[in-house]
């Protein structure tokens, strides 16, 4: 279950990413990268489709105009940027 940064269960099934308008050109880049295909091209502002929230279309947008404000998945985030960000070593388990 994916916790937030409290430690309580963070429900964001239903959250996509959303669009700046006065960042937003239109350009596609994103509706492009999604995996999952789920960015309507014509209208880059919706999200019809299933958002595994990969947040491919948040990186690759060339104006940063792409961004999620769910605010469980963003404590979400935050609580994966706190804990797994430094590499541990390898161990082996006989």
């Amino acid at each position: 279950v994916p916790k937030g940064v409290d430690g309580a269960p963070a429900k964001f099934l239903k959250a996509k990413p959303q669009t700046d308008p006065a960042k937003c050109t239109n350009c596609g880049a994103c509706a492009q990268s999604c995996p999952m295909g789920a960015i309507d091209p014509e209208n880059v502002a919706e999200t019809p489709g299933t958002c595994i929230k990969c947040q491919r279309c948040i990186r690759l947008c060339p104006t940063g105009a792409k961004y999620f404000d769910d605010p469980a998945f963003l404590s979400h985030v935050e609580m994966l940027r706190q804990n797994f960000t430094s590499r541990n070593e390898n161990q082996t388990f006989l």
